[in-house]
């Protein structure tokens, strides 16, 4: 049998170090682990770490071996980084989505610092990027955030940032919507967004009829939903149907 890496054992755990751009490891992580260690005792999955003793892979175990005091086993890989780091994570349970762009925004990646900042407001990683996409940035998917190809510029932020405020404003009164949240979410973001909506009109149907809202099964029936609530006593050219501006906003892209 061939051995391909020499498993090394140490006590000293202040010689490793924290990759640039590697996730924070959060309490409760580090806290499950301590309680399995103190359960069932040493953990026998070694670390990886490069050259320089940055952890590649293992910094939850790390953590909680220097919170305990108990040695660790670790595994030098010469020249690898933090593209190794994402890889042993892309499709994992390990790395979520934010992990991912919070990675990226530390590593200098502007686009993923603004997308932080979006995520930072309070909602779900589909509205956010909902909210982004709308104004013109791409990578609206879980997977080409991971790949570090989701885009959003200066201009795309800002609007989308200033949508997400306003969404903020009146989620008291979404979140008592019967059904899936995050498309009645989206919806509220198009509708805000959409030139033939008057979003003073718009607050106000959703804190007045939000309890009159039937239940949301795909975005298509939130805006539909959407819609009947702001098109009360309405007539005319003032009523709104925004699951036809959204449809026509879709074939226009």
């Amino acid at each position: 049998m061939k051995e391909i890496a020499t498993v090394y054992r140490t006590s000293d755990l202040s010689i490793f170090k924290t990759l640039n751009g590697n996730r924070e490891v959060r309490d409760r992580r580090k806290q499950k682990l301590m309680e399995s260690i103190d359960k069932y005792g040493y953990i026998t999955n070694p670390i990886i770490v490069n050259e320089r003793y940055e952890v590649i892979d293992g910094q939850g175990r790390l953590a909680a071996c220097k919170e305990l005091g108990t040695p660790i086993d670790y595994i030098i890989v010469p020249n690898i980084g933090i593209k190794e780091c994402q890889v042993f994570n892309m499709y994992g349970e390990t790395w979520k989505v934010r992990d991912f762009i919070e990675c990226y925004a530390q590593r200098g990646s502007k686009d993923y610092e603004r997308i932080l900042e979006l995520s930072e407001i309070g909602f779900g990683i589909r509205t956010y990027m909902f909210a982004n996409g709308l104004y013109g940035g791409t990578g609206i998917t879980e997977n080409t955030i991971r790949e570090g190809r989701a885009v959003s510029s200066a201009e795309t932020f800002t609007k989308a940032k200033a949508a997400l405020e306003y969404l903020k404003t009146v989620k008291p009164y979404t979140d008592q919507v019967e059904g899936r949240k995050t498309d009645f979410e989206s919806a509220v973001l198009f509708a805000y967004k959409d030139d033939n909506c008057d979003n003073n009109r718009l607050t106000e149907c959703i804190m007045k009829y939000y309890n009159a809202i039937g239940n949301i099964i795909s975005i298509k029936s939130a805006l539909d939903e959407l819609s009947k609530a702001y098109n009360r006593n309405l007539k005319g050219k003032h009523r709104v149907y925004l699951k036809e501006d959204y449809e026509r906003m879709r074939y226009e892209k």
